[in-house]
C-alpha cells in the first residue's frame, strides 16, 4: 500500500484496513480538521477495545499530529486522507484510508528513507487479541462513528470545531519533543497547542514558537 508522502505500507493478515469515502460537501467543519477528528475517532475506538480487555490499565491511547494513533508511544494506526474530484471540488471525494495493527506490526526502520516510529499491536496490549468477528465490528464501529458524525446535523459549525479541538487535545501529548521526519535538519520539536485551523503551534530548537501545516513528526 501506500502510506504519507508515497512511503511504503505493508498490510498483514488480521489487521485492520478500510477506507471511508466521504462526499467533500457533506464535512460539517472545515475540511483542515477532517484529519484531527478522524483520528480522534480511531483513537476513542481502540481505547474502546483496550478498556474491554483485563489489560487496559497499563496501555495509555494518544494521538500523535495530525492522526496516528499511539499505544505507550509506539504507532498502532495511521490515516491517509486524498481527494478525489467529478467535475468540480463540491462533487468530489474524500477517501479516507485507515489503517490499524491488530494482530501483527511492522518491523519500522529507524534510519533511511522509510524511517519511523516503532510500531504495536492490539495483541500485544490485550488478551486473545480480536477473533474475526470481533474484527469486523471494530472496523463497522470506525466506519459507523465517520458516517455519523459526517451526516449529523451540525448547528453552530464554530462549536462543533471547538469541540473536535478539545476532543483531539484530550488524546494529546503536549510538551513531549517530536523530530521532524523530511527536514534538512532533522530538527526537534516540542508541541505546544493546537490551533483553530487543525495547525501545530511548536516550539523551535531556536526558541521560537511557529505554526507546522503538512510535517510528519516521528
Amino acid at each position: 500500500g501506500r502510506g504519507t508522502n508515497g512511503r511504503k505500507w505493508i498490510g498483514r493478515s488480521g489487521n485492520l484496513f478500510l477506507t471511508v469515502a466521504v462526499p467533500i460537501n457533506a464535512v460539517p467543519v472545515t475540511p483542515t480538521l477532517l484529519p484531527l477528528k478522524v483520528g480522534v475517532i480511531v483513537a476513542s475506538n481502540v481505547r474502546r477495545v483496550l478498556l474491554e480487555s483485563s489489560l487496559n490499565e497499563r496501555s495509555k491511547v494518544t494521538l500523535k499530529w495530525p492522526n496516528d494513533v499511539l499505544i505507550d508511544d509506539k504507532k498502532i494506526a495511521g490515516v491517509l486522507i486524498e481527494n478525489e474530484y467529478q467535475k468540480n471540488y463540491n462533487d468530489g471525494w474524500f477517501l479516507i484510508g485507515i489503517g490499524v495493527n491488530v494482530a501483527s506490526a511492522p518491523e519500522i526502520p529507524n534510519v533511511g528513507e522509510e524511517r519511523g516510529r516503532p510500531a504495536t499491536c492490539l495483541g500485544d496490549h490485550m488478551e486473545g487479541g480480536l477473533d474475526e468477528g470481533s474484527l469486523l465490528r471494530f472496523g463497522e464501529s470506525i466506519a459507523g462513528d465517520i458516517s455519523t458524525w459526517i451526516f449529523k446535523t451540525v448547528d453552530e459549525k464554530e462549536a462543533e470545531s471547538a469541540k473536535i479541538l478539545e476532543e483531539w487535545r484530550g488524546f494529546a501529548n503536549f510538551g513531549k519533543p517530536l523530530k521532524i521526519r523530511d527536514g534538512p535538519s532533522n530538527e526537534m520539536v516540542i508541541p505546544l497547542d493546537i490551533e483553530s485551523d487543525g495547525r501545530l503551534r511548536v516550539l523551535g530548537d531556536n526558541g521560537k514558537e511557529r505554526l507546522l501545516a503538512a510535517d510528519y513528526l516521528l
